[in-house]
Order: structure tokens, then C-alpha cells, then sequence
């Protein structure tokens, strides 16, 4: 451990970005006090809504995009304790979805064809963001500044086809990609561009449970990204946990009390722990591999340093 804090401090010493780096236990909850808004078509004429959780302490921070299950129709505030964790570790969060509200600027009904491809409408709420987004942040709390120098985009679930295609859209867009569990009908065979990413799984997300079929397809998930994808690359799979267990309770009760996905019963510090994990993870990769601190890695590949288990572990950093 304390080899490990050492060669982080020299990283950070020898570093001249002005970025904000925690070289903390990512495991912990971050040091930074976080708050959160939304945006809105109605009020900030976006094209998607959007959750935003930023550090409430002056400085420049690293973005990240992130999309919610079902290729993105999930509400983002469904994974609220995940981004709030996420930006305690100074990081710009944002989650955002397709169909929340239902409601336009006009109060018509928006539709899937008002709404256009998902894809397209990602990329463009991404696009708006980093246009928009540090006024309103400014307007909240002057002095936070969104560092679209350092963009990781991530995805759960089918999310995960979504960031893919956004990445293809536009392959120097983001530093790093975070695929959560992913799952892609699209991704048929070897990607033709390099972007550092994390691909994660747990080993409940591929069981069937009740009438439903498994929340991730077999052949199609984090192995198939991994597989597919340019070095570096990290993909881990977790013991004992299930697809539904990074969202916050409420979704998390009924996602278990109907069997939508494969879970266990939430006993003891089950979801607390995992919970710290998957924030921890998520913020020590990108700190890792997007902001230049490689030390931050151990946090990740380290099985003695996560607080979970790792039923399999693989990564290649060979450029």
C-alpha cells in the first residue's frame, strides 16, 4: 500500500495539468462535497434531459457522460448514488436519458420520432453540453470549470451499445470509454480505433430468473467488448453480485421483488459494498487512464485492494 501511495505522489509531482486528480482510496467516499441539476428541453432547451453532478469546490474537472440501461431510456437519476459518488472524486457527471420528460418546451408529447436515433440524440446532447454547460454550472457555482480536455463516456447495460456507437461516431471524442455491464447487438467484430476502456461485469447478469430472459445476452457482453476491442484495455468480473445492484434502492427493490434481473437478497453491507466498489473502480480507471496517474491502476487490477471479488480479471496496456 504504501508503494503504491508513493509512486502516486511522484506521478502527481511530476504532472503540470491543472485538473483536478484524487490519488486517494477510490473505494472511500471522495473528499469533495457534491451537488446536482438537472437540464432540461423545458427550461434549457437541450435535447435530452440530463442529472449533473459537480464537486462543490472551485477547481477544473475531468467530464464524464454517462448513459443509463436500455440503450439509454432508463432514467439517469436511477443510478443517482453511483454519479454523486463518482463526482465526490472530482469528476463533472452527467447522466443522461432518452425519453425523460415526456413533455416538451410546448407540452406536446415528444416521440420517438421527434426524439430522432438514439445514437443522434446522444451525441448531440454531448455536443450541447460542451457548449452550455459551464454557463449554467457557472450560474450555480462560479469557479467550477468542466474540462472537456479530459471526456470519459460510459454506459450500463445496453447503454454501453449506445456509448459504442458514439465512439464510432466520433473516434477522438472521449480519453477513455467505461462499458458497465455492457451489451451490443452491433459490435459484430474487431473495433479499428484506440481508446482505453474498462469493460466490467458481474456473474448474475448473464443468469435467468423468473420469466425473464438474462438482463445481459451471453456471447454479447463485457468478454465480447473485451475480446473486440484495441489495447489498453481492463475487463473484470465480479462474484456474487447481479446487472441491477448499481442502481439506487427503489429501482433496485423492484428490479428484485419482480426478477427482472438476476439478484441476490440485499443482506447485511451487500449493496453498500458493492456500491463503493463500482464508484471506486469507475474513478480509479479514469484516473488511471485518462488522467495520467498509472499508479491509480493497482486500484483496479490489485485483487488484495478491492473490496469485492473477482471471479475473472484480464487487461493488456500494450500500445
Amino acid at each position: 500500500m504504501a508503494r503504491i501511495t508513493l509512486i502516486t505522489l511522484c506521478v502527481l509531482v511530476g504532472t503540470t495539468s491543472a485538473v483536478y486528480v484524487d490519488t486517494g482510496n477510490p473505494y472511500h467516499t471522495g473528499p469533495l462535497e457534491t451537488r446536482w441539476f438537472w437540464v432540461t428541453e423545458t427550461f434549457d432547451d437541450s435535447p435530452l434531459h440530463s442529472i449533473v453532478y459537480y464537486p462543490a469546490k472551485a477547481g477544473d474537472y475531468a467530464v464524464y457522460f454517462f448513459v443509463p440501461g436500455l440503450y439509454g431510456v432508463i432514467p439517469g437519476e436511477v443510478y443517482s448514488d453511483y454519479l454523486r459518488n463518482v463526482s465526490s472524486h472530482g469528476f463533472i457527471v452527467i447522466g443522461s436519458d432518452y425519453i425523460k420528460p415526456n413533455k416538451g418546451a410546448t407540452g406536446s408529447d415528444r416521440s420517438r420520432r421527434e426524439l430522432g436515433s438514439i445514437v443522434d440524440s446522444f451525441y448531440k446532447q454531448l455536443i450541447w453540453l460542451q457548449a452550455k454547460l459551464q454557463g449554467l454550472i457557472h450560474n450555480l457555482y462560479p469557479g467550477v470549470t468542466a474540462n472537456w480536455d479530459y471526456l470519459a463516456i460510459g454506459g450500463h447495460s445496453a447503454g454501453g451499445d449506445t456509448v459504442l456507437k458514439i465512439a464510432e461516431k466520433n473516434t477522438s471524442l472521449a480519453k477513455v470509454a467505461l462499458f458497465l455491464e455492457p451489451m451490443s447487438f452491433a459490435l459484430s467484430g474487431p473495433v479499428g480505433f484506440r481508446l482505453p476502456s474498462l469493460m466490467y461485469g458481474t456473474q448474475l447478469s448473464e443468469k435467468h430468473k423468473k420469466f425473464f430472459p438474462p438482463c445481459v445476452v451471453p456471447g454479447l457482453s463485457y468478454r465480447h467488448f473485451y475480446n473486440n476491442w484495441m489495447t489498453p484495455k481492463v475487463m473484470v468480473e465480479v462474484e456474487n453480485y447481479g446487472h441491477c445492484d448499481i442502481l439506487d434502492m427503489v429501482a433496485w427493490d423492484a428490479c428484485h421483488d419482480l426478477g427482472i434481473c438476476a439478484t441476490r437478497n440485499n443482506t447485511g453491507d451487500y449493496l453498500t459494498i458493492y456500491h463503493r466498489f463500482i464508484q471506486g473502480i469507475s474513478s480509479a480507471f479514469m484516473v488511471s487512464q485518462m488522467l495520467g496517474h498509472n499508479a491509480s491502476i493497482a486500484w483496479v487490477i490489485n485483487t488484495t485492494l478491492v473490496p469485492v471479488t473477482y471471479q475473472d480479471l484480464r487487461y493488456n496496456f500494450t500500445m
